[in-house]
């Protein structure tokens, strides 16, 4: 006996099992059945058939099935790869045509003209002319 104050009976493990064999047999039953025999749960042509047709409660067994398959975790974790794996490519596209906006309005000629990287530390290890004293100018030459 479970003296847990929060015992929760869903979560014993005989209802797990009952549970799991109850979705097998629906599972069961469904392959059994039509896929589509044109009523839909919930359509003006479902509802207008008795409450003893088997299509009827073909159709509610169908919905039923569905709907756990959508909701279980899995499914949820899927479908918000997906969502995301869209949102990624959506932005990687943003960034390529913002890339390609802005490299176009570059000057990549005056670029080149630009002294390298390499260029601009030879120069600051070369000795050059002393720089004057704070407060005073070269001499123009």
């Amino acid at each position: 006996m479970n003296t847990d104050s929060h015992h929760d009976p869903d979560r014993e493990p005989y209802q797990h099992t009952r549970r799991t064999d109850l979705t097998y047999a629906v599972a069961r039953l469904l392959e059994t059945l039509p896929t589509d025999d044109g009523f839909t749960y919930g359509s003006p042509q479902w509802d207008a058939l008795p409450d003893d047709d088997p299509a009827k409660w073909a159709a509610v067994l169908r919905a039923a099935e569905l709907w756990r398959r959508h909701w279980q975790p899995e499914a949820i974790t899927a479908r918000l790869f997906e969502e995301l794996a869209r949102v990624d490519q959506q932005a990687a596209r943003h960034r390529k045509a913002a890339a390609v906006d802005l490299s176009g309005t570059h000057d990549w000629a005056a670029q080149s003209r630009r002294p390298s990287h390499a260029e601009i530390q030879r120069r600051r290890t070369q000795p050059g002319p002393p720089a004057p004293p704070a407060g005073q100018q070269r001499e123009a030459s």
